[in-house]
């Protein structure tokens, strides 16, 4: 197997093993499993106000991937929601922030699986053959590829299925999808991209069953200098939590094209990295209307930026 341009080893080793190890741990989080299972005890024990579970059953769940070590407590506020399910399956939709450096792998196949076990420090989690067997059979017209190197360095995969494992201690196996930019909806809607999610999302909704629950992974705007803006984040901040409230609650009640439109305003000014994944799964399941649980904005002064990011459940 050669790599394609701006492949290097790697990458190669990586698409040829059978296993997908954390990127993670003694970063973000510890490395030690019991050490791991108190800090994560201790962080969801310790939120105000913390959640034992939705009083109404729980379809899907649009949820951050901010560093654990800034969360503001986001993901006290919203897994715990999770504790009474018993999901077999778990399809995880992510936000790709790689994918796009691979444009030679990676035009015009913005959906990215792979079937690798994904190796953690409180257990692994093995992929549904089947399910991925569905979703390769559309391939190319779908816009799906298993050519799975994004998926090395990429952490808002990881990050859910660390909480989830926290969370649910039966077995269950997931099917996990990278989502890639879609900024391409906002110069022409009636494109091959749109083609291709609405035939990505039907084959999506074929998945599900009683035993399917979904995991939408994606944070919201990133603004600042460090994100190439002019001024600085906290200048920004009240037009910022403005669209970001705005977001949230056209997601919430599953208005997608309205979605679309808003986030599209001067393509995608504040960079709402969520928006892929999220607007995926709402095309899928249209019916589905949600709630929002918690927004937070992580303000990194020294760097005159910010990252913000939300919750709703479904």
């Amino acid at each position: 197997m050669n790599p394609e341009p701006g492949g290097n080893i790697f990458d190669v080793q990586f698409e040829k093993s059978d296993c997908r190890d954390a990127i993670l741990p003694g970063i973000c989080y510890p490395k030690d499993r019991d050490k791991l299972s108190r800090w994560l005890s201790d962080r969801f024990n310790s939120a105000s106000s913390l959640p034992t579970g939705s009083p109404v059953p729980i379809k899907a769940l649009y949820a951050p991937h901010i560093d654990p070590r800034v969360d503001q407590g986001v993901y006290a506020q919203s897994f715990p929601l999770l504790r009474s399910l018993r999901p077999k399956r778990v399809v995880v939709l992510a936000t790709s922030h790689y994918s796009g450096f691979e444009p030679n792998l990676y035009s015009h196949t913005p959906f990215i699986g792979s079937r690798k076990s994904f190796i953690l420090p409180n257990g692994t989690v093995e992929t549904d053959s089947h399910a991925m067997d569905l979703l390769a059979e559309g391939g190319k017209t779908i816009g799906y590829t298993e050519r799975d190197r994004a998926h090395r360095p990429e952490h808002s995969i990881e990050l859910h299925l660390l909480f989830a494992r926290h969370i649910w201690n039966h077995p269950f196996n997931i099917v996990p999808v990278l989502v890639g930019t879609f900024h391409e909806l906002h110069y022409m809607r009636s494109g091959d991209l749109s083609k291709q999610i609405d035939k990505f999302s039907k084959l999506l909704r074929r998945l599900d069953d009683d035993d399917t629950f979904f995991l939408i992974s994606g944070d919201l705007s990133h603004v600042g200098i460090k994100f190439g803006d002019s001024e600085s984040a906290s200048s920004m901040r009240p037009d910022v939590e403005k669209h970001d409230h705005r977001f949230l609650k056209l997601a919430a009640e599953n208005r997608s094209e309205e979605l679309l439109e808003h986030t599209g305003t001067s393509f995608d000014p504040y960079r709402v990295c969520g928006f892929p994944p999220l607007y995926t799964w709402l095309k899928a399941f249209p019916e589905r209307t949600g709630s929002e649980v918690a927004y937070h904005w992580w303000d990194e002064s020294e760097m005159r930026s910010a990252v913000s990011f939300g919750t709703i459940s479904y």
